[in-house]
């Protein structure tokens, strides 16, 4: 009985037919105790995942008849937040039309994580099967 595992854009298919609730039960236990928690310290220990809002993103398990289906889902947040210079009276960059500019505070808008989040899914997905694999195989019968 083998195990399917399909990893798309922001989630986490596995199939699982014929199996035990028990190999369910661990697969959901690993999604909520392993691996999103896991993935979420890995997107936020880098940029520019660490400029992300952790409240912005939401994760679950559910079941859709033979599949068990982890996702996480990026709200993007809207509007701008300030940069000020730390070392500088001034900041200094070069705008997209090439011009030097010179101010004392920028508006940057929020970062969009649904692209950032997908990115990383598929960066990080041979640890995502290595745990659902580790999860299936701690199971005791």
């Amino acid at each position: 009985m083998p195990i399917e595992i399909r990893i798309y854009d922001e989630e986490v298919v596995l199939r699982l037919d014929q199996f035990p609730k028990k190999i369910r039960e661990a697969i959901r236990a690993k999604f909520t105790t392993d691996i999103f928690p896991g993935f979420k310290q890995r997107l936020s220990s880098r940029p520019p995942g660490k400029f992300l809002d952790p409240q912005t993103l939401e994760t679950g398990v559910v079941d859709q008849g033979q599949l068990v289906i982890g996702y996480i889902e990026s709200t993007d947040k809207t509007g701008t937040y300030p940069i000020y210079p730390v070392k500088a009276r001034l900041l200094r960059f070069v705008a997209k039309s090439g011009d030097l500019v010179f101010t004392k505070r920028v508006a940057h808008p929020f970062l969009k994580g649904s692209l950032l989040v997908q990115s990383e899914f598929v960066r990080d997905e041979e640890w995502i099967i290595k745990q659902l694999e580790e999860a299936v195989e701690e199971v005791q019968f």
